[in-house]
């Protein structure tokens, strides 16, 4: 309840809203936004696989460190957006927010083909 209770109370600075003068300024903003909420999410994905943040000593044994990142283009509502996805040494992450983000992609082009087929059987129906 308490993280609920954070993201409620959060708010963009005014300084920053008063720099946004047009549409696409607006645009960049929120996409600025979203790459670094899904970058910060990525890193601590990353620290939860590893067992350590960045940093810090290892708590788990091994030899699975941090190995810079690769680059990846997320599609989403608001545009595509490049990221850099954090990898490991061993190549074992798996970044649980960008499988989900490629579930709901699939899921939003299936509902829309879906829609289209009945646009279609409606259609087929009052013609005939």
């Amino acid at each position: 309840m308490k993280e609920k209770e954070k993201m409620s109370n959060f708010r963009i600075p005014e300084k920053a809203l008063e720099k946004i003068k047009s549409q696409s300024e607006l645009d960049d903003f929120f996409s600025d936004l979203y790459k670094q909420a899904v970058e910060g999410m990525l890193k601590a994905e990353l620290d939860d696989h590893l067992g350590y943040e960045k940093h810090q000593v290892r708590e788990r044994p091994g030899n699975n460190s941090r190995n810079g990142f690769s680059k990846k283009t997320l599609k989403t509502n608001i545009g595509d957006i490049p990221l850099d996805v954090p990898r490991d040494r061993e190549s074992s992450f798996d970044p649980v927010i960008l499988r989900l983000q490629i579930i709901a992609l699939y899921f939003k082009h299936l509902l829309q083909i879906i829609a289209l087929y009945f646009k279609h059987l409606l259609f087929i129906l009052v013609v005939n």
